[in-house]
């Protein structure tokens, strides 16, 4: 498994995240938009180069986010609605057979499935910093872009402030 650390930057006009891989070196950064009506984020290598682009729906029943590559749709992140197991995500990959986010979202202790095969890991407690958690994501299966950019999405859904006063309350974990 390759592992990734993802801080979020606290003090900024726009959400930033950077993420650092298992030696430490910054390998992404993800920039919100200072100015936007719906949320968009930029994901970009350490060069400025721009590799994914993730845009917040406006119009919809629950949070759906919706990740391009290139200019091309590559996955949709959606909130499922609660059930009696609890807060769900469902990613959906052109072209590929669809994730499953489950777990504790609001203490940063969840999964990605495949099936019932586990792909990715988000865990809070690897870190002791505020803001900062741990991705490791399995070699085989999935790409770790992607996995990053849901795992930002679900923070930005979960923990961001902004969106609370915006959610109704049948949406919150």
């Amino acid at each position: 498994m390759r592992s990734y650390q993802m801080r979020q930057r606290l003090f900024s006009l726009r959400d930033q995240f950077r993420i650092r891989d298992a030696e430490g070196n910054e390998v992404y950064v993800v920039k919100g938009r200072l100015i936007s009506i719906r949320d968009r984020f930029s994901f970009e290598d350490v060069h400025g180069r721009q590799l994914l682009e993730i845009r917040q729906r406006l119009v919809s029943w629950r949070p759906q986010y919706r990740i391009t590559c290139e200019g091309r749709p590559c996955a949709i992140v959606q909130r499922r609605l609660l059930s009696v197991l609890g807060s769900r995500f469902v990613i959906s990959i052109k072209g590929e057979p669809n994730l499953l986010a489950k777990g504790n979202f609001l203490d940063y202790e969840y999964c990605f499935l495949r099936g019932r095969r586990k792909v990715a890991q988000v865990s809070k407690r690897w870190f002791t910093f505020a803001d900062s958690y741990g991705v490791q994501v399995d070699e085989e299966s999935v790409g770790d872009l992607l996995i990053l950019a849901c795992a930002v999405i679900i923070d930005m859904i979960n923990h961001n402030p902004k969106r609370k006063d915006r959610e109704d309350e049948w949406f919150r974990d």
